[in-house]
């Protein structure tokens, strides 16, 4: 009887990988319909998937081509170093082969290796890693890897107090300051005047000759000195001289202050990807 049995079960199961086949259900709706036994405790659910590592995998590369193109692996390390076809590989997680790479299994609003986002989180959370200076030895290992991937060492940027820009500099430098303190060569080209007042009159003195009897030498000269009051005398113009001027200091002669340049800004954390 179990002769007879055997060869017609093996027919049949032939004939439903013809068709369609069914996991616990008699009527599978697909080409391969899984479904579950949700209400028994003791027996989990689900499809697993081949689990590999980076490197087992990339071991692999030249079995994969255009005929593997859908594959799904479940990576549990990332591999060290990537190949071409394992260069998407960074974080644990789902992979699918494109028939060129493998690339991540991910939901359209995933984050990926590198994206950085603003958060009110004050801390490290679902692979986001907060951009606060933080060694980089401190992180996970996957973490720590995928920083070097960045190009990252040391210790994290420190994004506290600084905008997030394109600053001609290395990714993740930051450079530059939110206070400009200006030099005289900074000032507009001023020319600064000032007039003296009016007070201040003053006459000078000298003592005539008076009205005695004067006799001239002849010899040093044609005409005698004159005994006469009504001639009108000056003094020398020598004595020439000039007056200071002084101006107020342009800031009034206080302690300079730098100028703070920051516009009104929301304080919050930002965060890089590195997964977890």
């Amino acid at each position: 009887m179990i002769k007879f049995l055997l060869p017609i079960m093996f027919s049949t199961f032939s004939t439903a990988c013809l068709s369609q086949t069914g996991i616990n259900t008699l009527t599978p709706k697909a080409t391969l319909d899984v479904v579950g036994k949700p209400t028994v405790a003791t027996e989990p659910d689900g499809i697993k998937v081949t689990n590999i590592t980076g490197n087992e995998l990339k071991a692999k590369d030249a079995s994969y081509g255009v005929d593997q193109n859908g594959v799904i692996v479940y990576i549990t390390a990332i591999p060290l170093p990537t190949t071409l076809k394992t260069i998407n590989i960074n974080e644990v997680g789902f992979y699918y082969f494109d028939s060129v790479l493998w690339q991540k299994l991910a939901g359209k609003n995933t984050a990926i290796i590198g994206d950085v986002k603003n958060g009110f989180q004050s801390a490290n959370h679902g692979g986001w890693v907060l951009l606060n200076g933080q060694a980089i030895s401190s992180l996970t290992s996957t973490q720590q890897i995928n920083a070097g991937t960045l190009g990252l060492s040391g210790n994290l940027p420190n994004a506290t107090n600084a905008y997030l820009s394109k600053n001609g500099s290395a990714l993740g430098t930051v450079s530059g300051s939110n206070t400009v303190s200006l030099a005289r060569n900074n000032l507009p080209n001023v020319t600064l005047t000032g007039t003296t007042n009016t007070a201040g009159a003053h006459t000078h003195q000298y003592t005539d000759r008076g009205f005695g009897s004067f006799n001239s030498n002849t010899t040093n000269g044609s005409n005698p000195i004159e005994d006469d009051g009504n001639i009108t005398r000056t003094t020398a113009s020598s004595g020439d001289h000039s007056h200071t001027v002084t101006t107020e200091s342009l800031n009034g002669n206080v302690t300079q202050v730098a100028i703070d340049k920051k516009p009104l800004t929301m304080s919050v954390n930002v965060f890089v990807y590195l997964g977890e």
